[in-house]
């Protein structure tokens, strides 16, 4: 299973987001997610504070092959959330919050897929 993880990055520094999303990516794997989307991690510090729609073509374009959206809790105080939201959406992605619970539905999910019932 492939997730990928949106949430807030306009406002914070590389380096506070490059954090926060790790944090995410970490847990995922820990549960047994075996490929992450994790947008700080595939581009580089340039492209961090380039132009908007170059960073949302790279994320739609690594959507289409998630299985997965997983929507930290700060997702929608950043405008490429919503955006990339919709476009899930359209795509029919599982989506999923970045809660406790939804962390346990994505381990069943796995379960499942490894042992369908």
């Amino acid at each position: 299973m492939k997730v990928f993880i949106i949430g807030k990055i306009s406002g914070l520094t590389y380096l506070e987001s490059f954090e926060k999303f790790a944090m995410t990516e970490k847990y995922l794997l820990k549960i047994g997610v075996t490929e992450v989307f994790n947008p700080i991690r595939e581009i580089d510090i340039t492209l961090f504070e380039r132009e908007y729609r170059e960073y949302v073509s790279i994320c739609i374009s690594n959507l289409k092959t998630c299985d997965l959206l997983l929507l930290q809790n700060d997702w929608n105080e950043d405008p490429i959330g919503h955006e990339i939201l919709i476009i899930a959406q359209k795509f029919q992605k599982h989506i999923r919050y970045d809660r406790p619970t939804d962390y346990r539905d994505i381990e069943l999910m796995l379960r499942r897929a490894i042992r369908p019932e």
